[in-house]
Formats: structure tokens, sequence, C-alpha cells
């Protein structure tokens, strides 16, 4: 198993964070089988925990400002690419269809002293979700002090 261990949140963050994190445990369970209308219906109910921050963290590109960045984007190299995409926040739904698309199981957030830490599993290599994950803890301006994720 992994851990994403992080600090600086506060008690009222950390518990919606707890919220939004039961959320991806339960699409992630073995036992759900994805449904894209539950998706849709949690999604909302993501936005509502997230209040001002789905305003404040997260990308919100006109169309005409996101046909600007992928025609730039396209024509970057590899290296280039990788660098560029760290320019802007994640848009809420890519971060969403991230959680869902990668494969790890997410068991836990928990107090771990003076930091919190989840608790994950890496279902494949790659995985996909390391970024996602720690957005999560991101979004309420947490440090990320070790990442176990390969």
């Amino acid at each position: 198993m992994e851990n994403i261990l992080f600090s600086n949140i506060s008690k009222d963050d950390i518990s919606s964070m707890k919220k939004i994190f039961s959320i991806f445990k339960e699409w992630k369970s073995d036992d759900l089988c994805y449904d894209d209308n539950k998706a849709v219906e949690d999604s909302l109910k993501i936005i509502d925990i997230l209040a001002e921050r789905y305003n404040t963290k997260f990308w919100h590109p006109t169309k005409a400002e996101a046909d600007e960045y992928f025609r730039g984007y396209n024509k970057l190299s590899i290296e280039e690419k990788i660098n560029k995409g760290k320019e802007h926040p994640w848009d809420f739904d890519s971060w969403i269809s991230a959680i869902i698309d990668a494969e790890i199981a997410l068991y836990d957030l928990l107090e771990d002293g003076e930091n919190y830490k989840i608790i994950l599993e890496q279902l494949a290599w790659p995985s996909g979700g390391i970024e996602a994950m720690e957005n999560l803890i991101k979004i309420y301006d947490g440090k990320i002090i070790q990442n176990d994720m390969l």
C-alpha cells in the first residue's frame, strides 16, 4: 500500500476533504459498477462541498481560451507539454475523470500525528491519478510531505 503524507490543513478543511475522499472511495470500490449518472450527481455534491474553492482552485476557461491554449499546446514537444500542463490548475471535469480512470484503490484519509495521510493502493503501473490525488490536497492549500505512489 502507498501513502500520501501531507500537512497544513485545518480541522474544518480536513472534514470537508474527507467528504470528497469518501465519494472518491465509493467510486473506486470493487462493489460499485461505474455509473455516469451517479458520477454527475456526485460531482455536483463535490462542487457544493468545495464551495468557493470550485471557483478559485480550478481552471474555468472560455471556449476561446481553451481553443487558444490547445492550439499552442499541440505545437509543443513532449517535454514542453509536460511543463506546459503545470501552467494552470486542473479543470474540474478533467480532475474528476482522472480520479475515475485511475487504477487505484482508496482506503482511508486519517490523522498521523501532526500530519494527515491518504492510504491507497496502485493497482497498475502506471496507475494514473497521482497528480489528481495530490490535487485534492492542493485544493485545501495543504503541503505534500511525501508521496509513495510511483
